[in-house]
């Protein structure tokens, strides 16, 4: 009797835990990490999330390598490449994995976006003179970018001018 209520409240629970990823899902994509922590938050148990991580993951809902790549094409187009691996690395994502689907999409030239970026930029900035270019330069690195590129694309703006 005892053993048949324990059954079925720990039934119960990873039912619920499923419900509740497959919301959480419904929002947005999430790596594992993130989904397990949302259901830890949640108040599941480690079994629960466990069982509720095998149930998404049966079906293709969580796919790290496809979060990855959907990550990098996505935010790619606004961040650079090193932003877009430390936020995949706060979402729990592998260093390695990170790794190995950046080798898959290829080497990325980032001038145009740090081009686009700056540009943006440069209309409540004024790189005439050394202060703007500083102001710019820092903008950029906070985004990511290589030093090298964004020198490469400032005096190319400033030829330009």
């Amino acid at each position: 009797m005892k053993s048949d209520r324990i059954s079925d409240t720990r039934n119960e629970e990873h039912t619920r835990a499923r419900e509740r990823a497959l919301v959480l899902l419904n929002y947005k994509m999430r790596s594992e990490s993130e989904l397990r922590d949302k259901l830890t938050q949640n108040g599941f148990s480690a079994e629960a999330v466990d069982d509720a991580l095998e149930y998404v993951k049966s079906f293709g809902y969580v796919d790290d390598a496809r979060y990855v790549r959907e990550y990098a094409d996505t935010v790619g187009k606004r961040r650079s490449r090193n932003r877009v691996y430390a936020d995949l690395i706060r979402r729990g994502i592998s260093k390695d994995l990170i790794e190995e689907i950046f080798r898959e999409m290829g080497e990325a030239d980032e001038t145009e976006l740090i081009r686009k970026t700056a540009e943006k930029k440069m209309k409540t900035i004024d790189i005439s003179d050394y202060s703007g270019r500083r102001k710019l330069t820092a903008y950029l690195c906070g985004k990511g970018f290589q030093m090298n590129q964004i020198l490469r694309v400032i005096d190319e703006l400033l030829r330009e001018q």
